[in-house]
């Protein structure tokens, strides 16, 4: 689960260090329109959570979850079809699914109780 967010972050870095006249490769690209879902699809989560909390609706609750996970693998599917090979990754939604969901619970439960893994740190 850290493994992903190092990574992301990580490439996050090295994509910031490319000069501003270059242009992206079809490698590179894959990875920013997945890195992009993943922030969305966390965020989503964690807006999912955060209504939740105000309004107790657990139905809603599960049907905004599931709008999420459905969007991150739509999202994943689409960069894959048009990057193709170049991705450098295939077939990962699950895994970023399931990482990011650990990352948004643990965040969701230190902000509740001051209880569990605590925020998420970036490693350097």
């Amino acid at each position: 689960m850290r493994i992903l967010t190092s990574f992301c972050l990580a490439a996050a870095l090295l994509l910031m260090a490319a000069p501003a006249d270059a242009v992206p490769s079809r490698e590179a690209s894959c990875s920013s329109l997945k890195e992009k879902a993943a922030g969305r699809f966390l965020t989503c989560l964690l807006k999912a959570d955060s209504k939740y909390e105000r309004d107790r609706e657990r139905g809603q609750w599960f049907r905004k979850k599931i709008r999420c996970r459905d969007s991150l693998a739509n999202f994943f599917d689409r960069a894959e079809r048009k990057y193709g090979g170049a991705c450098v990754t295939r077939g990962d939604a699950p895994e970023v699914i399931s990482d990011l969901e650990g990352i948004a619970d643990d965040t969701t439960r230190w902000i509740r109780t001051n209880e569990g893994d605590g925020p998420v740190e970036p490693l350097v």
